[in-house]
């Protein structure tokens, strides 16, 4: 009788562990299946039919879960470096590159395996002056930041602030990635 009554007692702890560990609330977990990453991306845009496209390839492969941030340097302040989210829409009337009544706007697209930086306008990118292939087409810099998804739908942070995605996400950007 005694073995019998042991067994029933190791039988409802067993059932009392799985029942508790099945309907643990998973939603405060993190995901663990991404490390956040940095690259940094410098390259010249090149034509690509109609567009101008600046693309890179991920060192290893991202999670289909995954969120890729990319951010445009627009200026270094006192050492240091202004990043801007993409997409980003610079006017004529702030830029006397672009032609009058015009705009010249920033955009992305990434997969699992990588990237492409989009360069368009509502006017004709090709011919236009060296100050604007030097300015916005030629040895542009970007910071591409790859989070995860699921932390992210839960997070509070504005992901336009280069600096809070950093902080938030816990990443040393001193060790960037260069594609």
């Amino acid at each position: 009788m005694k073995k019998y009554f042991s067994l029933m007692i190791l039988g409802m702890l067993a059932s009392f562990l799985m029942w508790s560990c099945s309907t643990r609330d998973n939603d405060d977990r993190m995901d663990n299946d991404t490390y956040s990453v940095v690259y940094d991306v410098k390259g010249n845009f090149k034509l690509t039919g109609k567009l101008f496209v600046l693309g890179g390839t991920f060192t290893r492969g991202i999670a289909s879960s995954d969120v890729v941030l990319i951010y445009k340097l627009v200026e270094v302040s006192n050492g240091k470096n202004i990043w801007e989210p993409l997409p980003v829409i610079y006017h004529a009337n702030e830029y006397k590159e672009i032609p009058a009544g015009k705009q010249l706007k920033y955009t992305y697209e990434f997969s699992s395996a990588g990237f492409d930086i989009i360069a368009g306008g509502d006017f004709d990118l090709k011919g236009q002056s060296t100050a604007f292939n030097d300015g916005y087409l030629n040895g542009q810099t970007f910071r591409v930041v790859i989070v995860p998804a699921s932390a992210g739908r839960r997070a509070v942070v504005d992901y336009s602030n280069y600096e809070e995605v950093i902080k938030y996400f816990n990443i040393d950007d001193s060790k960037t990635v260069s594609l």
